[in-house]
């Protein structure tokens, strides 16, 4: 799989994310740990944990 596909599904995702509050956009432009924490947060609040 080249770069334009991974393009195109990112775009799609984030088409997605834009439409429905069931998607979320997570900044991933960190270490991994860090990453895993936000991830941790979205999932937490969303089981209403948070």
């Amino acid at each position: 799989m080249g770069l334009g596909f991974q393009e195109k599904a990112r775009a799609g995702f984030l088409t997605l994310a834009a439409r429905h509050d069931r998607f979320r956009v997570i900044d991933a432009d960190a270490e991994p740990d860090t990453v895993a924490d936000r991830v941790w947060q979205v999932v937490a609040q969303h089981l209403g944990a948070g």
